[in-house]
């Protein structure tokens, strides 16, 4: 799920489409029919959707077409967008256990892949700093390949290095101000300092509060809060935390089960 301008764009992988909404009623305006989609992000007047037939398709945002299709590698998950470039993770799930073990690289002026950037295998999620680093976090391969962080350099699409994290098996990632939030294989939600490129602490969390299966991290630019979607059991109601930018506990909203993305709109 996605929210840019008036429109919030929904993915909705197993019924292959996306549909686009009003952002502030919800209610569709179009349904788009892809491939098994998995992620949409967007830059200028396009939307950029992936999907698992290894393809990256490139929807108008105004006449809500899609003008083209662009080839990356296999299972491509999530994306994101730096330094005029667009980075996808290609993590090749369709293909276990010979997961890929690439990031896509997109000039987004021609529209098309200049590169690809090898990372560690099952390449999952990616976000961006304001320091020209580009940060992919991949599961691995469940067995000989563990689970870890990549970091490249968005003007060179050169790996700067590979910072030894402790992941789970979720493995969201978001970037506020000079910190990046990744959840660890305890469950709790580390914070990487992007301007020092160092480990800032174990834990964003600071009074206890528990989160039990963290599912999506985003956050709020202007307040500092940090908001955490907790999948609980995957079969009951999930739950969304807002914690205040010292990692402090404000309120609890009920979602509904695996809360997996959490995007923010101005009333």
């Amino acid at each position: 799920m996605g929210i840019y301008g008036t429109k919030m764009y929904i993915v909705v992988n197993n019924s292959n489409l996306v549909y686009v909404t009003a952002a502030k009623t919800a209610k569709v305006l179009k349904a788009i029919t892809l491939n098994q989609p998995r992620s949409v992000v967007f830059y200028k007047t396009n939307a950029f959707v992936t999907s698992y037939n290894g393809t990256v398709s490139v929807i108008d945002t105004a006449t809500m077409a899609i003008t083209k299709t662009i080839t990356v590698g296999s299972s491509p998950e999530q994306m994101v967008v730096a330094n005029g470039k667009l980075y996808v993770a290609n993590s090749g799930g369709l293909d276990y256990p010979n997961f890929a073990k690439t990031v896509s690289v997109i000039d987004l002026t021609t529209l098309a892949e200049i590169k690809k950037v090898t990372v560690i295998a099952n390449p999952i999620a990616v976000t961006t700093d304001s320091y020209d680093n580009v940060y992919v976090l991949s599961l691995g391969d469940y067995d000989k390949v563990s689970a870890g962080m990549t970091i490249i350099d968005d003007k060179t699409d050169v790996v700067k290095t590979a910072p030894t994290v402790s992941l789970g098996y979720n493995v969201p990632i978001y970037a506020q101000g000079d910190f990046v939030y990744y959840p660890t294989a305890d469950n709790k939600i580390a914070v990487y300092n992007s301007k020092t490129q160092t480990s800032a602490s174990a834990n964003f969390i600071t009074d206890g509060t528990v989160i039990t299966t963290p599912y999506a991290i985003s956050g709020d630019v202007l307040t500092g809060e940090i908001f955490v979607a907790d999948a609980k059991d995957y079969s009951s109601a999930g739950t969304v935390t807002a914690f205040d930018k010292n990692g402090k506990k404000e309120y609890v909203i009920t979602a509904g089960i695996s809360p997996g993305k959490i995007a923010l709109i101005n009333k």
